[in-house]
């Protein structure tokens, strides 16, 4: 299995887009990070420190890049990315792809060397042209970012496109944002919907969200509120706020489900307690239509609704 070199949060471009009652829902932003797993199918670490140092300073090219993910891991060795980056290089320099990668991500978000978007993109594509979609996907989001690259939608696009046709699902959700936008190709909410459907059935939750967003608004599909609300609802449970702000207006307005205001305010309140503005001026919404014994019963299922759509995420 695929072992972790370094783990990060999501870093989503800056618009996180949400609406009220006023205005439509728009789709989320690209999701722009380095791809955060190691590409080696072996373990850090298979043999004691000495024969492992041992056999990577006689030249076995496993050997450097397993030594180099043991002090990236700090397994036997103290975390140490000086040494991680040395051993990464030398497997590296002989076409080890999982190490190119690694020495990639280090350069990417300069850990044991100054950060450095253009060797990052020199070593992610050394492991792209291999076929590797991991690497492909973040050669991607330099182009989109302009990182160490000018930025290069129709670039962006290519390397996405070649990531997300092999089942990567965060590439498959940034094509299909590239289609809703229109960034570096034409306008095309029914591809938009296709990449965005791929990546939400393996589990993105930006994804599902973004789909929601196609289904209520009827771009590239019939307007419908159902699959809408399916597809929020798939979003909100794994605590994407902004799906919980949408689907809480799902139910003040009456769209695909009852109007329920109780509902309504449950939704909305957990959103706005993630820090979505929006979602407060729809929870004060949502109460103004509550008597008290509604309200309280609304803070009720408010609480149920933050320990299982909150509390797990946070």
């Amino acid at each position: 299995m695929r072992s972790f070199l370094l783990v990060f949060l999501l870093l989503l471009a800056p618009a996180l887009y949400l609406y009220s009652a006023e205005n439509p829902p728009s789709p989320q932003g690209q999701t722009n990070l380095p791809a955060n797993q190691s590409l080696g199918d072996d373990p850090p670490v298979t043999v004691e420190p000495p024969s492992l140092q041992h056999r990577a300073e006689q030249g076995d090219v496993q050997a450097q890049y397993n030594l180099g993910l043991a002090y990236g891991h700090g397994i036997y060795f103290q975390q140490d990315y000086v040494e991680a980056r040395k051993w990464y290089l030398k497997a590296a320099e002989r076409g080890h792809a999982s190490a190119q990668f690694d020495l990639g991500l280090l350069y990417y978000i300069g850990k044991g060397v100054p950060q450095d978007y253009v060797e990052a993109r020199k070593w992610y594509l050394k492991t792209a042209e291999q076929g590797d979609a991991y690497a492909q996907f973040s050669v991607g989001v330099l182009y989109y970012d302009g990182h160490g690259v000018p930025q290069d939608y129709v670039e962006a696009r290519k390397w996405y496109l070649e990531a997300a046709e092999q089942g990567h699902a965060t590439a498959q959700r940034n094509l299909g944002f590239l289609y809703d936008t229109g960034k570096g190709i034409p306008q095309d909410y029914v591809e938009a919907r296709k990449w965005y459907l791929k990546a939400a059935e393996q589990g993105s939750a930006t994804a599902q969200f973004n789909l929601g967003v196609l289904y209520e608004t009827g771009k590239g599909i019939p307007q419908d509120y159902v699959e809408a609300r399916k597809w929020y609802l798939k979003a909100a449970e794994q605590g994407e706020a902004s799906a919980q702000n949408n689907r809480g207006l799902l139910y003040s307005e009456g769209h695909g489900i009852p109007q329920d205001y109780v509902t309504a305010y449950a939704w909305a309140n957990i959103a706005a307690a993630q820090g979505n503005e929006t979602a407060l001026r729809n929870r004060d919404l949502a109460a103004a239509k509550l008597d008290a014994a509604s309200l309280v019963e609304a803070q009720k299922l408010s609480k149920e609704y933050f320990k299982l759509y909150v509390e797990p995420f946070q």
